[in-house]
């Protein structure tokens, strides 16, 4: 490996002169240490999205019934609609009646004895 070495870079590179034979430069410009200082905070996405990858869900309100935010969220300057604050209805007081299961219709129930 070392003659193979040697062969490849026999010409092209130069020895280095020893250190007495240094040249010393009189104007010689202080570069100093760069600024590697990181920003604070979370560095930013700089990740393109894949083609592949769906786009984010639009919420809509359950109080105000506009799109974009969650009723955690809400601000209290949207437009609420009072209509549907009241439509609510909890499902464990709600009463049934017979007129919601067969829409008005009366059957007659005949009631058999014996069994």
């Amino acid at each position: 490996m070392c003659f193979r070495y040697r062969m490849a870079y026999e010409g092209a590179i130069g020895t280095l002169p020893d250190k007495d034979q240094w040249q010393v430069v009189e104007d010689v410009v202080d570069i100093g240490v760069p600024n590697t200082s990181r920003p604070r905070g979370r560095p930013k996405k700089r990740r393109l999205p894949n083609f592949l990858e769906k786009d984010k869900k639009v919420h809509k309100c359950s109080r105000c019934s506009l799109w974009g935010h969650h009723r955690s969220t809400c601000n209290p300057l949207h437009k609420i609609n009072d209509d549907t604050m009241t439509q609510r209805k909890n499902p464990l007081t709600m009463e049934t009646t017979a007129e919601d299961f067969n829409d008005g219709v009366e059957y007659e129930y005949l009631h058999v004895d014996g069994f």
